[in-house]
């Protein structure tokens, strides 16, 4: 088996959709579809520089791409081949433009700065540091619940596929109906 066969991209998936809204990260640039003159895009910009984007995002694709060598060795060969296509795609620099326009439209240009505000303090550098563990943490807990309930999950299953392939019963009375039917269409 191709050692690319192997990989879980559902963890993938799963593992940066829950770091990427929690990861800090940014530029201090304005982006090239940023107008610089733009103070509420200029303001998601400086909350992404204080949050420590750029860093932190570049940290969580290594750490991903770590956890699947781990998993799988046959990956460890690919991991730069992996890492490059991923920073191309998921990486800051990639993602920084659209998420501009993300936060822009979920705060307002004083909540931007004053987020921004908050994670420059000593406790806000704080949680940015610990939030990806803290959803890292958050979705152990999850997958261990389910996996301890794989069971009972399988048996649902198991109960829902058979109850869809039972055969439809047709009621003797539905059926006398139709021939009642008939007859009338016949006279």
């Amino acid at each position: 088996m191709h050692p690319t066969q192997t990989i879980r991209p559902t963890l993938w998936l799963a593992t940066l959709l829950l770091l990427l809204p929690m990861s800090p990260v940014a530029t201090a640039e304005p982006t090239e579809s940023t107008d610089p003159n733009d103070s509420h895009a200029q303001a998601a910009i400086d909350l992404f520089d204080v949050m420590h984007m750029q860093e932190t995002m570049s940290r969580a694709i290594d750490k991903m791409l770590d956890v699947q060598a781990r998993a799988n060795p046959a990956l460890a060969p690919y991991r730069d081949t992996m890492r490059t296509f991923l920073l191309k795609y998921m990486g800051w620099d990639s993602l920084e433009p659209e998420m501009v326009e993300v936060y822009r439209a979920e705060f307002t240009e004083t909540e931007l700065v004053e987020i921004a505000d908050f994670y420059g303090t000593p406790l806000g550098q704080k949680v940015i540091r610990l939030l990806p563990s803290l959803a890292a943490k958050g979705a152990a807990i999850g997958q261990a619940r389910v996996q301890s309930n794989m069971a009972e999950l399988q048996e649902l299953l198991a109960a829902d596929e058979a109850q869809r392939n039972a055969p439809a019963e047709t009621l003797d009375t539905d059926a006398g109906a139709d021939a009642d039917d008939a007859e009338l269409i016949d006279e």
